[in-house]
């Protein structure tokens, strides 16, 4: 027989790679496609089974958590002032002195002077400002003599321009009656003297 002679290898011929001619399906959803027409066909869902409700016995609800603001706060004591700590002979000696001390301020009112004008040197104050720093009203402040300034912000309402002394020693007086010290018969000089630390502190 004659020999076979042997068949050299083929090497495979590398061919290009197309793209798939076919149609890519479209991912599952629970949108069906419909090829005539361009919009999807929703497929109707079906209600989720709710679960019977199981015969639970009620809660209590919680409590919520007491707040500094919802407990209850028990009342402070207030302190009392001296006068709320007088007894009712004392409050009404009290009241009799203060009755006192305005019929002073009535019987002595100043007779206003036209063109009246302090003394040369006279350290004077005006009215607001010597009814807060001394704790007198208005009406005790006409028992001193005045002098009369223009107002530049009120020409209908002229500045009153008292004398410092004046007003001092009327706060000694008023604060010393309404002690009760004109009742022991002490002089003119002893009853303010005794008069100003009380006017101090007001």
């Amino acid at each position: 027989m004659p020999p076979v002679k042997a068949e050299a290898p083929q090497t495979p011929t590398a061919q290009p790679i197309t793209p798939s001619k076919r149609r890519r399906q479209p991912a599952e959803s629970d949108d069906e496609f419909d090829p005539d027409n361009s919009s999807p066909i929703k497929k109707p869902r079906t209600p989720r089974r709710i679960p019977a409700a199981r015969n639970r016995a009620p809660t209590a609800p919680a409590e919520a958590p007491q707040t500094p603001r919802s407990i209850a706060r028990t009342p402070r004591a207030v302190p009392q002032t001296p006068s709320q700590q007088l007894s009712d002979p004392q409050r009404a000696q009290k009241d009799i002195w203060k009755s006192e001390w305005f019929e002073w301020v009535v019987r002595s009112l100043w007779t206003k002077v036209n063109n009246f004008k302090h003394p040369k040197g006279t350290y004077t104050i005006y009215r607001v400002k010597a009814m807060n720093a001394f704790s007198v009203t208005e009406g005790e402040l006409d028992t001193l003599p005045y002098q009369t300034l223009p107002n530049i912000k009120n020409r209908s309402s002229p500045i009153r321009s008292y004398s410092h002394e004046d007003v001092r020693l009327l706060a000694c007086r008023k604060y010393a009656m309404l002690a009760g010290l004109h009742k022991q018969g002490l002089p003119e000089g002893e009853l303010l003297r005794r008069g100003e630390p009380l006017s101090n502190q007001k």
